[in-house]
């Protein structure tokens, strides 16, 4: 599907289909390597994971002396609904339901959703990104040297300005010194471990002998 150049004056990127029907449209725009990127429109649409909204819960300002009262109490409220006979699957679901419940009444706490996005990214690569991908179009529909030569210069420099930055970023991540405790408690440095990782962590479903996801009641 690709007709124009990806590097230089070659077509060395390509995008391979069985249905051309389904082709909306395919772009070659500039990239941050010595590649094009190719850039397709399809009438497929991609089925894509909504955000989770995660609760936050300030402790900060978590109001302790009723959060101890209720914890406290939480023992006399179990010896008067249940008896030793009681099922531990119902105990436990009193408890975690009751600390759940106090939690929410004692700790404020705010919705956020996760959103995906690089931290080294800045203003100005940003900035530099635009500056080029102007350049690009200026030089594509003028095919003019002095075009093409400051759409390469400028490419040239948020090529550098990226990876200067970047390694600046995982720099700052390594050597945090605004945090006293010792980096394996780096929230900052764990976090964008997790982010690399390419493979889901968790536990499968687990299928009967037909194959089919089995659920226990």
């Amino acid at each position: 599907m690709v007709e124009e150049p990806t590097r230089e004056k070659k077509i060395l990127d390509l995008f391979i289909t069985n249905r051309p029907s389904l082709m909306k449209s395919c772009s070659v725009v500039p990239g941050l390597s010595d590649h094009h990127m190719v850039v397709t429109e399809n009438y497929v649409a991609a089925q894509r994971r909504k955000p989770i909204p995660r609760k936050i819960y300030s402790w900060k300002r978590a109001n302790y002396t009723m959060l101890k009262e209720k914890v406290v109490n939480l023992e006399k409220e179990r010896k008067d609904r249940y008896n030793k006979k009681t099922p531990i699957n119902e105990l436990w679901g009193f408890f975690l339901k009751r600390i759940r419940d106090i939690q929410d009444k004692c700790v404020p706490s705010k919705t956020a959703s996760v959103r995906f996005h690089q931290p080294w990214i800045t203003t100005d690569i940003k900035r530099l990104s635009r500056s080029k991908r102007r350049a690009y179009r200026k030089a594509k529909s003028t095919n003019n040297p002095a075009a093409w030569d400051r759409y390469k210069e400028i490419k040239k420099r948020t090529r550098q300005l990226a990876k200067d930055t970047y390694h600046q970023f995982l720099n700052d991540l390594m050597t945090d010194e605004s945090n006293d405790q010792p980096q394996i408690y780096n929230k900052r440095f764990w976090g964008y471990i997790k982010s690399r990782q390419t493979e889901n962590i968790g536990i499968s479903a687990l299928k009967d002998k037909m194959g089919k996801v089995f659920y226990r009641k």
